[in-house]
């Protein structure tokens, strides 16, 4: 049984995580509200499908969050100003590569922690594991789309 000093200390970093979800969700929506250019259809299309995706990982966390008896955040800790969104397709896509890797190389260091103080519970760690595996997919799916022939 985990000590509540340790769910503690979980629900703080998926707190964070959570934050950083809802950062991506707003990333995106706001990136298709703005995106310009003759790719504007399919990437409106394109960025509402992966603001889709955010929506459901902020869906994750929060049930992750309350399972270990914490409450999670309802509002995420950014301002306006702060969601800085070039309308060219080209800038969009490099910024959500760059947000994506991010998110793999934070959760990757997470997943070391998490094995260390979850020592009985595995399901934190396959949790943590399936977001990388996720998030790397969408990497994957970028770097394709920014290949150059």
């Amino acid at each position: 049984m985990l000590s509540e000093e340790k769910k503690k200390h979980i629900v703080d970093i998926l707190n964070k995580d959570l934050d950083n979800e809802y950062r991506h969700l707003l990333f995106y929506m706001h990136a298709s509200h703005v995106v310009t250019g003759i790719e504007r259809a399919y990437m409106v299309d394109f960025l509402k499908n992966h603001a889709l995706g955010e929506f459901e990982h902020i869906s994750q966390f929060a049930h992750k969050i309350r399972s270990y008896g914490g409450t999670p955040i309802a509002i995420p800790s950014i301002r306006n100003d702060e969601l800085h969104v070039n309308s060219s397709p080209l800038s969009i896509l490099y910024q959500a590569l760059d947000m994506e890797m991010e998110v793999v190389r934070l959760y990757t260091e997470q997943r070391k922690l998490f094995d260390e103080l979850s020592d009985e519970d595995a399901s934190l760690v396959l949790f943590i594991e399936e977001q990388i595996e996720d998030s790397q997919k969408d990497i994957d799916e970028l770097v394709q789309m920014l290949e150059r022939k």
